[in-house]
């Protein structure tokens, strides 16, 4: 009896190398989210700090030129999270989009899986029928060949 030999199975392994490649790029996608994220609460805590730090400065001698340096740089921190909370809505727009991406890629993939799937059942019953042909063809010999020592000469 001949092995199963699926023709298609090149293209499943490209389709599952495509469904992997989409995969990653969607982890990448959301590390980078992540990062950002970190970045955001990093400059964030950063704006607390210096604004304690001018709350400090209006308890005791206060020097105008570290005010005004730090408000600057306050301000400098805020417009860092207007850009970072930019960037993490375009990332998030482009995690929506990878992930349309692996759907259909998945998508893609099952097809053809299912495909082999059916043509390996029909492989398995194609196997079993032949089995119990050959079953059945050794137990009409067998049976024959008892009847025929049975008989008287």
């Amino acid at each position: 009896m001949k092995k199963f030999n699926f023709n298609l199975e090149s293209v499943l392994n490209h389709r599952r190398l495509l469904e992997e490649r989409e995969q990653q790029k969607l982890m990448k996608i959301n590390q980078a989210i992540l990062q950002a994220q970190q970045d955001k609460e990093k400059t964030r805590d950063e704006v607390e700090d210096c604004r304690r730090l001018i709350i400090q400065f209006q308890k005791g001698v206060i020097d105008i030129d570290k005010v005004r340096h730090l408000a600057n740089y306050i301000q400098k921190l805020e417009l860092d999270v207007i850009r970072i909370t930019l960037h993490i809505s375009k990332l998030e727009k482009e995690k929506t989009r990878q992930l349309e991406n692996l759907v259909e890629a998945r998508k893609r993939r099952e097809v053809v899986d299912k495909l082999k799937e059916k043509r390996q059942a029909l492989y398995d019953r194609e196997v079993r029928e032949l089995e119990q042909k050959l079953q059945d063809e050794l137990s009409v010999v067998h049976f024959r060949h008892d009847e025929m020592q049975e008989l008287p000469n």
